[in-house]
This record gives structure tokens, C-alpha cells and sequence, in this order.
């Protein structure tokens, strides 16, 4: 009856806010010089941003929010680094 061509694929609202979310995320994130592009996230830093999304977030503070957790991650393996030797 319908053609593959002819079929439409429509995203949902929901998607359209997270897209353009994140697209804010990164934009902010780059002009602040925490990423440089191409950035390609794991999926927990994917996951996390979805639950900021899903909170409430604003951009600006997911981006704070997400450097504060890599830097509290990087400060801790640096003091174990220290503490071993």
C-alpha cells in the first residue's frame, strides 16, 4: 500500500527538546573551552546528561555539572597516583 519511500519518519517533541538540549550542551561546553570538537561522550556521560535533561537542567549548568564530575574523578586518581608511591 505505501511505498518505503513515501513513509515519513516523525520525531517525537520530546526528542526535538533533547536535541536541541544537547546541541545547546555542546555549544556551551566548546565556547568554554571544556571540549574541543569532534567530542564523541561515553555512555555514562550520555546517560547523565539525559537525567540533567530529564531534571531540568539548564545547558550551562549541565555542562558545569558534568566538568565538576570528571575534574572530582581526574583529582581523585591523581591523589591515589600519589599515595602509591
Amino acid at each position: 500500500m505505501f511505498s518505503k519511500s513515501n513513509q515519513i519518519a516523525l520525531a517525537f517533541p520530546l526528542d526535538l527538546r533533547l536535541h536541541a538540549w544537547t546541541n545547546a550542551v555542546y555549544g556551551k561546553a566548546v565556547a568554554a573551552g571544556f571540549i574541543r570538537p569532534p567530542w564523541h561522550p561515553d555512555d555514562t556521560t550520555i546517560l547523565r546528561l539525559h537525567a540533567y535533561f530529564d531534571t531540568g537542567l539548564s545547558p550551562a549548568g549541565a555542562v558545569w555539572a558534568v566538568v565538576q564530575i570528571v575534574q572530582r574523578a581526574r583529582s581523585r586518581q591523581f591523589c591515589w597516583l600519589i599515595q602509591r608511591d
